[in-house]
């Protein structure tokens, strides 16, 4: 047996079991394992026979005979299991700080209230125990539970909010002691429940375990709690004075009150097996039920735009206590020594995973990783940090301005086939997903400010947030961009735009982009880029994507044949600056390298109909069987130089004005959410009507416009335009 297998071995005092459709899951904090398929009906067997009975009476109990001791011995390894006679808990904390000044009234399971209250007093407080959901001035309520008692601390929530009543709860979960947030007009307990799912590696999951607690399960937890009762008193009162938000007498230089950043709270959460004790921020939830904030007001004048970004270091100051692994806006994930520099002047890779705005609609595997990097490791955190953020904005489905039909908006409104939408062909086809654009039908609109008139102007919510589907069209990420500036968001959003406008006007035309000599620039940052990416074995073009818009872009292609890596990775950038966008591609195509896994093991092989997400467009072309497919994209006879280096910066009303004076109209709408009130940290979604939107899917790419049919003809590369049927309908590589 494994070195995890006591003698005689039990299931976790903390472990919990449960079934989630076709899955087992066995939990110990915040650990989650999942086993599923032909293993699940001999874990399900084993967990009958953890009784402290031995090894050997096990493998002789069970239905499959010793086939069980291999499902013991991953028990084991996973540190599922103890000794029957394991200690009952770690020592009771002792000597913690004193409480002269604070206040409080002490309610919940009764013998636990009364100890509470006790050792508070003890410890210098004023603290009563109280069966009403009533504080008196300078209270606070402090509800205790044996177990996770969620119903009834969600029904508290309500009414403690309704009377303006300040309180503290504290419950045992699933082997960990959870202090906190002092919850009140600025946080409440419903925030606390939906940051604790929506920052969860499988919210799916957690979800399920959350309606578990709401019905009743585990509640006979309760013997357990009063056992450790003692240490549970003594490890509150001495997490207590660093609650955010509790104040009086001592505890407000630790709490901090008085400070700028006295409504922001935290959590205490204790290990019940070590007695570790972690601390961690939370911010209110902008969804939340109870306590829900409304959306900061529209920009709504040119000087909005006017403004200037903060440093690094100012702006990360302002980002304090949206990161956190537990209860987090968005998770700074650990960096693997594999994926740190190879040699100085490389770019440092952060990645950061997002939370979901509304974690109860999150089914399946989630891929809700993002990343940033730079050459200073701060500031690669500090762009991974935001990007993360812009894509959690991104995702809060839209607080509409008015809802009314286009034919009452007139000239206020932006017509949405000009978007584009999609042809009379697609609209044709049966079990097409989308409807026709009715000027009659009610619509959700939300202001954008127009760069062409000065004003507002209202725009489809459709064409603003990707987090919902909509009858009228489905939108991605493409055009939004997060920065501590509104006019540096908005550069980035539109840069963005014009990249993937650029990809996609090739891919969708089959055009052949002109490669550029990157081996002949003078730019040293190209080139030490351009030689990572050739060290790790895939071989290096870029192409030049500049449409008729003159936007100067590119695509920096790493492919590869010997079958020991992805076969085609990809990044892109565009930017008024060629150096700059140049630049922006290398990066993206270094980021996706640095992602590799040590040892490559391709995909299940997707058939083209089968390609329906973000994903499956990387993974169809993992398959070296595929890759004919985008090989016109690297495989130019035509040679272009490389920019020459600049570090030019750039600039939004140049670039506005740019693509104004070739026929487009931009707009720029802000999508910040109330998370971020107050943090100078701004997420902006650039639209540009005509411009050929990047989709994933069969049924997404709009072909209603005119560009994709146009641009090739403007650009010199084509006698006349192909006609719908003969564009390419291969799923695009862009990942």
């Amino acid at each position: 047996m494994s070195a995890g297998v006591p003698d005689r071995p039990r299931l976790g005092r903390f472990v919990r079991w449960y079934e989630s459709r076709d899955k087992l899951i066995l939990r110990r904090g915040i650990e989650l394992h999942v086993v599923e398929g032909p293993p699940k009906e001999l874990a399900l067997e084993l967990l009958e026979l953890l009784d402290g009975r031995s090894v050997t009476q096990i493998a002789l109990s069970s239905r499959s005979g010793f086939a069980i001791l291999q499902t013991l011995s991953d028990f084991g390894a996973k540190g599922l299991l103890e000794r029957g006679d394991a200690a009952t808990s770690p020592a009771v904390p002792r000597d913690g700080p004193r409480l002269v000044g604070a206040h409080f009234a002490v309610t919940g399971d009764e013998s636990f209230a009364t100890e509470l209250a006790t050792a508070l007093a003890e410890a210098g407080a004023s603290a009563r125990v109280t069966r009403r959901v009533e504080t008196e001035p300078a209270e606070t309520l402090v509800v205790c539970r044996f177990g996770p008692d969620l119903s009834a601390f969600e029904e508290l929530n309500r009414v403690a909010f309704e009377l303006d009543v300040p309180w503290l709860p504290v419950f045992p979960m699933a082997g960990e002691l959870v202090i906190g947030p002092r919850c009140d007009r600025s946080v409440c307990f419903s925030c606390f429940e939906l940051r604790w799912l929506a920052i969860r590696t499988m919210v799916e999951l957690e979800s399920a375990f959350f309606e578990r607690l709401r019905r009743g399960a585990w509640r006979e937890d309760e013997a357990l709690t009063r056992a450790w009762l003692p240490w549970l008193v003594g490890s509150i009162c001495a997490s207590i004075p660093r609650i955010d938000g509790l104040s009086g007498g001592e505890t407000e230089s630790v709490v901090g009150v008085n400070s700028a950043h006295s409504r922001r709270r935290n959590v205490a959460i204790v290990d019940m097996s070590s007695g570790d004790l972690s601390w961690h921020p939370i911010v209110a939830h902008g969804l939340c039920p109870v306590c829900g904030r409304s959306r900061p007001k529209s920009v709504v004048d040119i000087d909005s735009w006017r403004d200037h970004p903060l440093s690094i270091s100012e702006l990360r100051a302002k980002l304090e206590g949206l990161a956190d692994e537990r209860l987090g806006v968005v998770s700074v994930e650990p960096t693997p020594t594999e994926r740190l520099p190879a040699r100085a002047g490389l770019p440092h890779l952060v990645l950061t995973r997002f939370s979901f705005p509304r974690p109860a609609e999150v089914l399946g595997r989630q891929t809700n990783f993002t990343h940033g990097s730079d050459p200073d490791p701060e500031k690669a955190s500090t762009i991974a940090l935001v990007e993360a953020i812009e894509r959690y904005v991104g995702l809060t489905p839209p607080i509409v301005d008015i809802v009314a039909p286009y034919s009452q908006l007139g000239s206020t409104a932006i017509l949405p086939t000009e978007l584009p939408l999609f042809s009379d062909a697609q609209y044709d086809r049966p079990g097409f997903p989308y409807v026709r654009f009715d000027p009659n039908q009610p619509m959700r609109w939300i202001s954008g400010f127009s760069f062409r008139s000065g004003r507002n102007k209202l725009v489809p919510a459709a064409a603003v947030y990707y987090g919902e589907d909509d009858p009228l069209l489905t939108e991605t990420s493409s055009g939004v961009a997060a920065h501590s500036a509104r006019s540096a968001a908005l550069v980035g959003a539109l840069a963005e735009l014009i990249e993937r406008d650029s990809f996609f006007i090739h891919w969708l035309n089959r055009l052949s982009p002109p490669l550029v000599e990157v081996d002949s620039s003078e730019d040293r940052y190209v080139l030490m880029l351009a030689g990572y990416v050739r060290s790790k074995g895939w071989d290096l073009r870029v192409g030049e994507l500049t449409t008729d818009l003159g936007v100067p872009a590119y695509l920096a292609m790493g492919i590869r044949e010997d079958g020991h890596g992805h076969p085609l990775l990809l990044g892109a950038g565009a930017s008024m600056s060629a150096a700059l966008g140049l630049r922006k591609a290398l990066k993206e195509l270094y980021s996706a390298v640095v992602c590799q896994p040590a040892s490559w093991i391709p995909p299940e092989l997707l058939k083209p109909e089968e390609v329906k997400r973000a994903k499956q467009h990387i993974d169809f072309y993992a398959s070296l069987d595929n890759l004919d497919r985008a090989r016109f994209l690297f495989s130019s006879s035509e040679a272009r130089p490389p920019p020459e280096p600049s570090e030019a910066p750039e600039s939004l009303f140049e670039l506005v004005d740019h693509v104004q004076d070739r026929g487009h109209s931009v707009y720029g709408v802000e999508l910040t959410a109330p998370e971020l009130a107050g943090r100078s940290l701004y997420v902006v979604r650039a639209i540009v009507p005509g411009l050929q939107p990047l989709a994933f899917g069969p049924h997404a790419t709009r072909l209603g416009g005119h560009r994709v049919f146009e641009a090739p003809v403007r650009m010199g590369v084509r006698a006349a335009p192909l006609t719908e049927s003969q564009l390419n309908f291969d799923p695009h590589c862009f990942p």
